[in-house]
């Protein structure tokens, strides 16, 4: 199993406004696992009502194929792709933490809308979050990514100064994706493939 943080760049009123906002190029972000029997899902937290599940927020799994089907509806809508390092055992613990958290979140409209007033006006949290069963799209991410590495989450996320209620899909400040890019960027360098003398690879700490 592998797992990835997906971004993607659509074409909404409400896509570029989160853009603007988050001075970001991303407005929506999600969790995919390419499963072991080829096939490919993700999970999301989503402001409008699933067709399945009659409720806002997480959802999943979802076939793969439907995130294509939005690519090809729009030319200008694109997505980043971003695969963690992590083992099989982490990663069938954060599919399975996904699946369960589906029939328990909803999504927090307004805690969104308030998220973007803050980012535009600098004026910090705007208003707490109603239930903690409630997650933006990038927070769902972000608690997933919590759930498989918490360290790493609370590092780059930089939780010791903001909540998980404040993360944005991208931007300078508060985004997920380029939280992301420092961790794998990082931990190219700390692992660094090497030839020894017979020849063969092996992996050493630098």
């Amino acid at each position: 199993m592998k797992m990835s943080f997906v971004h993607t760049h659509g074409t909404a009123w409400y896509s570029g406004a989160i853009r603007w906002a988050s001075k970001g190029e991303y407005n929506h972000s999600l969790v995919a696992f390419a499963l072991d029997d080829g096939s490919k899902v993700y999970f999301e937290s989503y402001w409008k009502e699933d067709s399945v599940t009659k409720k806002t927020g997480w959802r999943g799994p979802i076939d793969w194929e439907r995130l294509e089907e939005w690519l090809e509806e729009d030319s200008r809508h694109r997505l980043v792709e971003q695969e963690l390092p992590y083992g099989d055992v982490a990663l069938t613990a954060a599919f399975q933490y996904c699946k369960d958290m589906v029939p328990l979140i909803t999504y927090p409209k307004r805690q969104l809308f308030h998220n973007l007033k803050s980012m535009m006006f600098g004026s910090g949290i705007a208003i707490a979050k109603i239930t903690p069963a409630m997650w933006t799209c990038s927070e769902g991410v972000g608690r997933v990514w919590a759930h498989v590495d918490a360290k790493a989450a609370l590092k780059y996320l930089n939780l010791g100064n903001m909540l998980f209620d404040m993360i944005a899909p991208s931007g300078a400040k508060f985004g997920l994706k380029e939280a992301v890019d420092q961790f794998i960027s990082d931990e190219r360098v700390w692992r660094t493939v090497v030839g020894n003398e017979s020849g063969e690879e092996k992996e050493e700490e630098s």
